[in-house]
């Protein structure tokens, strides 16, 4: 099961992805010669676009064989059996077991999604705080 990150979570990289390519094209010097600081923008432009590329393709969080990852930068991962306790806080969720702690920004998630993975959470017998 994947859960996916909200539309306006991805649409936000888009825009600000583009609008930085936008403005560093409109910022280049054509006629004259450009320093490698010219093209900041458009790194950065081109960054937030690859980051809203993978974030689109592979989701937020990936249930599988009873593994939660988180597919952030490093990757994140418990095993569903080895969960203590999971906390509510401020719309995160902070899942603990015994060596890790993970959180879960329940904001940048689809609604739907985070209705299928708080079923899931939901079967697991731990303690939920």
């Amino acid at each position: 099961m994947k859960i996916a990150y909200s539309n306006k979570h991805l649409n936000y990289k888009l825009i600000f992805g583009a609008s930085l390519l936008l403005f560093g094209l409109l910022t280049i010097d054509y006629n004259g010669e450009n320093k490698w600081s010219d093209f900041g923008y458009l790194v950065f432009g081109i960054v937030y676009i690859c980051i809203y590329i993978y974030e689109k393709h592979i989701q937020y969080i990936t249930i599988k064989d009873q593994t939660l990852t988180v597919n952030t930068f490093p990757k994140k991962s418990v095993r569903l059996k080895d969960i203590k306790q999971i906390k509510s806080f401020a719309g995160d969720y902070i899942i603990q077991t015994n060596n890790t702690k993970l959180t879960i920004n329940t904001q940048i998630i689809n609604p739907n999604s985070l209705d299928e993975m708080n079923a899931t959470l939901k079967q697991l017998t731990i303690e939920w705080i």
